[in-house]
């Protein structure tokens, strides 16, 4: 919907129409969408011709569908990822596992500052949860991706929607060649409204 994708509601707009005592002869859905698509229009104007091939972390840290839940944890934990694409040997995407995934997993509260994720997944064995799983039981398979040609105009909307905070790159073999995080974002946004110019290609940071 185009009210999740923006900061204001239908019922803000009414409020503001009310306040005004003006009568804007269109439907109030078509006010919404026409903001939308100007919102759209701004992110398109900041961030010029960038693709996600100019943002992306090509250097991006992979495990297998086969490596087991434990030893996942310990790469995102050990390197403050917040998300390990899941490839085959020869690097197709079939899944991302991120920590939303293992709270799913052992239950909620693992990501909390104030426990400690390590005694949650502990918690999550002795109930029966077995860190010696394989990823692919846990991982979100078939995920939302991107081609190194997507502009980061188009980019911005989808990761809203979706609610995601990543996106893998892939080409058209479904091979992963990068990710886009939401502070690769961030910078070209900011970097599209000084000067236009793609920024250099970012460090690995799943």
């Amino acid at each position: 919907m185009p009210r999740d994708r923006t900061g204001f509601t239908l019922d803000d707009l009414d409020v503001v129409l009310e306040r005004r005592g003006k009568v804007v002869d269109i439907d109030r859905n078509d006010l919404m969408e026409i903001l939308t698509t100007a919102e759209h229009e701004a992110y398109r104007r900041r961030s010029g011709d960038l693709t996600c091939g100019d943002v992306m972390s090509r250097d991006v840290v992979t495990v297998s569908p086969t490596t087991t839940i434990g030893e996942a944890w310990a790469i995102i934990r050990d390197r403050n990822f917040s998300v390990l694409p899941v490839t085959t040997d020869d690097r197709k995407l079939v899944a991302l596992l991120s920590r939303e995934n293992f709270v799913d997993a052992v239950g909620k509260g693992l990501g909390r500052p104030s426990l400690r994720a390590d005694k949650r997944l502990e918690r999550g064995l002795h109930q029966g949860f077995s860190t010696r799983l394989p990823v692919e039981k846990i991982a979100s398979k078939d995920p939302q991706t991107a081609m190194t040609t997507t502009s980061i105009a188009e980019l911005v909307p989808i990761l809203s929607k979706a609610g995601l905070h990543h996106i893998a790159v892939v080409d058209e073999t479904s091979r992963l060649i990068g990710l886009v995080t939401q502070t690769d974002l961030v910078m070209a946004l900011f970097k599209g409204d000084v000067g236009g110019c793609p920024p250099s290609a970012p460090m690995a940071q799943n």
